[in-house]
């Protein structure tokens, strides 16, 4: 499900871009000793018996297999064709017992050494993603360089420096973010840091843009981006021409294979950007986001759909494309598709769609998993995303869209001191789409289980909000239902910014059993955003 609902909070303490060392420095640098750095290998796990259900599966893992389904571009070849230069920075974070200005004087030049402390660490980010061909450092002292995301969690290579050089990649290493890091053992002085390296192919051709005009705006319904209200700007149709230039005429099916293909270069972690393109990094959820829009380039119509608590407490996100009468699914996270077509039709296959998929088309003897990106099949889990079961056991599973609503299923059970809450510390994804109702990028409800009851005993469920946000000013309205309980009080409530007292909203209920199933709901359709945000819910017996 991507990054959307878990927000990492990083302070940004300056946005200045800067370079790195003066002459004399770059001088010392071009001294230093250069060696072969051999990155570290893939930790891919091919598996087919992890596919659960009848279908077969292909793992397209060497370029001649992969050459069976991607068409042949010349896109990645004029990607290399660029000169290399040096990289600048912008200063993102650092540990607590560095100072910020201390770290962009030496950014800039205008300081020679920083001393940092031990375990002392600073992020930087590349002004744009670069194909890094050699990284070097000089510095007294043990540091660790790793190439990481934003909330540096993911760590796609850790390289170690006890002594000045520079490393120079066996093959180009992927980086936006660098995060340098003093041993835990000694401080470090820091003397010089230097990147070198091509753009990557987006970046080259926002270069030669200029402007980036909107061509569909936030708010357009053919915009497959205005349920995150992001507009479909020009690069997207350029980024679109580039990477099917050269290929001659080519089928719906064949350019979405090479749009999946420039996907599979992205790495997996936190995107500030929602469709990842300006940072080279994301999920499921960036990559199907980005997908759609290259696809509307081609005049083909996109969608995004959703599966939530698939595999346990986990989700996934994928995209559908319409053409020759019918939408067709793919995910660009593993650059999959299902078909019933032959091998010998794998340039023009029949692709799946998500209702064929949620009714079992995807496990039968017949039908065909093709993988073309098993790179990122990293975990056993992995193959819960990829496999069939997930499009018929997921919940709640479907379109995004202010339109769509989607039932979230929601469980809370009362403790033996009669009572129990979830706050909004509680809210991960073991508990997804509990943030809010309403109508927004995903339209929202709530079916909650609450268990541990006592037939006909009186309970309240309190629901409390932060706030109504959305397009239509004044009041939200959401109700309350159950099939198995007497709501006696709250079956409509009303929340309005201007009435704190109305953020709290009590359900006061009689089960009929041990449990009783509450249905939080709402009328809101689109296209305009309505939603409560949500902060805590609370179980308890009155007496």
């Amino acid at each position: 499900m991507g990054k959307r609902w878990i927000v990492f909070f990083i302070l940004i303490i300056a946005m200045v871009i800067y370079g790195c060392g003066t002459p004399e420095q770059k001088k010392e640098m071009d001294s230093l000793p250069r060696v072969e750095y051999k990155l570290s290998p893939s930790k891919m796990i091919i598996d087919e018996t992890l596919i659960e259900g009848a279908n077969e599966i292909v793992f397209a893992v060497t370029p001649e297999e992969r050459a069976k389904y991607v068409p042949k571009t010349i896109w990645r070849q004029a990607e290399k064709n660029v000169d290399e230069e040096e990289n600048t920075f912008t200063f993102v974070a650092a540990s607590e017992r560095l100072n910020e200005k201390d770290i962009v004087r030496f950014l800039s030049g205008d300081s020679k050494i920083l001393r940092m402390g031990k375990n002392d660490w600073f992020l930087l980010a590349l002004n744009v993603p670069y194909w890094l061909s050699e990284l070097g450092i000089c510095a007294k002292g043990n540091l660790t360089a790793m190439v990481t995301d934003r909330s540096m969690v993911k760590h796609y290579e850790e390289m170690e420096f006890s002594v000045p050089q520079v490393k120079a990649f066996d093959a180009p290493l992927l980086c936006k973010y660098l995060l340098v890091k003093a041993s835990d053992e000694t401080g470090v002085e820091l003397r010089y840091l230097h990147t070198k390296g091509k753009t990557v192919f987006a970046s080259q051709i926002a270069r030669t843009m200029g402007e980036n005009p909107v061509v569909l705006d936030e708010k357009d319904p053919k915009n497959p981006l205005n349920v995150w209200r992001f507009p479909l700007r020009r690069n997207y149709y350029n980024l679109a021409e580039k990477l099917l230039e050269g290929s001659g005429t080519l089928s719906n099916h064949q350019k979405m294979m090479v749009f999946m293909d420039y996907i599979a270069d992205f790495y997996v972690g936190l995107s500030t950007n929602e469709v990842g393109i300006e940072e080279y990094i994301g999920a499921c959820g960036e990559y199907s986001d980005l997908l759609s829009a290259l696809a509307w380039t081609q005049k083909m119509p996109a969608r995004i759909v959703t599966m939530g608590n698939y595999p346990t407490y986990k989700g996934h996100t994928v995209c559908e494309v319409f053409y020759d009468n019918a939408w067709h699914l793919y995910d660009p996270t593993y650059g999959a598709y299902y078909t019933v077509s032959s091998a010998e039709e794998a340039e023009h296959p029949y692709v799946l769609g998500f209702e064929e998929l949620t009714q079992g088309g995807g496990n039968t003897p017949d039908a065909v998993c093709v993988v073309t990106v098993p790179q990122r099949l990293e975990r056993r889990d992995s193959y819960g995303f990829l496999g069939p079961h997930i499009y018929e056991a997921a919940n709640p599973k479907g379109v995004i869209g202010p339109n769509h609503p989607l039932i979230y299923p929601l469980v809370l059970e009362i403790s033996s001191d009669e009572r129990s809450s979830l706050t909004a510390q509680d809210f991960s994804t073991k508990y997804q789409g509990i943030e809010y109702i309403g109508a927004a990028g995903i339209n929202n409800m709530h079916e909650w289980t609450l268990k541990g009851l006592k037939e006909g005993e009186r309970y309240d469920f309190v629901v409390t909000a932060e706030s109504y946000n959305g397009d239509r000013p004044g009041k939200f309205i959401a109700k309350a239902m159950s099939k198995n309980a007497s709501i006696l009080f709250g079956t409509e409530h009303h929340f309005d910014n201007g009435e704190p007292a109305s953020m709290q909203w009590r359900i006061t209920f009689i089960p009929s059993s041990d449990t009783a199933d509450v249905l939080l709901t709402h009328d809101y359709r689109g296209p305009d955003f309505c939603f409560v945000r949500f902060s805590g819910f609370e179980l308890r017996r009155v007496d």
